[in-house]
């Protein structure tokens, strides 16, 4: 038997599982990802907008990358009639914490002199909606306010605080009867 010096000897590299050094890698490389992930999201969260949205009373809160008060709204899946009142504006900046309220506009079916029509209102009674549409009831006319019948002054001088579903003027037609040398004039709001 020989004996070979040290230095002599072949230097066999000290071999590591591969599998476990891959593993370490693949590991190490997802934690960088989620860690990138994590500030990521981190961020985008601190670009969002806390906002509250009121709409006739009820609070919805939602967050939001939008800018304006519409973008908003628009994100939020909301959407607004030209008859709803919007605060602040459309077009105002959104801020973080900031509030949006918004009143929507009541639907009214009316029928009146030129057929049944359907609208949209702010206003609550009768006589004012019918006031936004050009219609002025005479005083011989009916009008029905959810199917009840009321005389113009009957309705002034009632108060309305929600807006009715529908209102339909009846107009007063006048009959004239001739009896001999009498000449009577009525007005009737009978139809059908």
């Amino acid at each position: 038997r020989s004996i070979v010096p040290e230095e002599t000897r072949p230097v066999h590299p000290v071999r590591r599982p591969a599998l476990r050094s891959r593993r370490a890698q693949v590991l190490g490389g997802l934690a960088l990802v989620a860690l990138i992930a994590a500030v990521f999201l981190l961020v985008d969260a601190m670009r969002q907008a806390a906002v509250t949205i009121t709409i006739n009373g009820t609070a919805y809160h939602v967050r939001t990358r939008a800018d304006t008060v519409g973008a908003a709204l628009d994100d939020a899946g909301i959407h607004v009639d030209t008859e709803d009142i919007v605060w602040p504006p459309l077009d105002s900046p959104l801020t973080d914490g900031g509030a949006i309220a918004i009143h929507k506009a009541a639907a009214v079916a009316m029928q009146s002199d030129d057929g049944v029509r359907h609208i949209r209102t702010q206003a609550a009674h009768p006589l004012a909606i019918l006031a936004e549409q050009d219609i002025v009831p005479g005083l011989h006319d009916i009008v029905q306010v959810n199917g009840q019948d009321y005389s113009p002054e009957e309705l002034a001088a009632q108060n309305w605080s929600t807006p009715p579903q529908s209102i339909r003027v009846v107009r007063g037609v006048p009959i004239t009867v001739v009896d001999g040398d009498q000449t009577l004039t009525a007005h009737t709001t009978e139809v059908d």
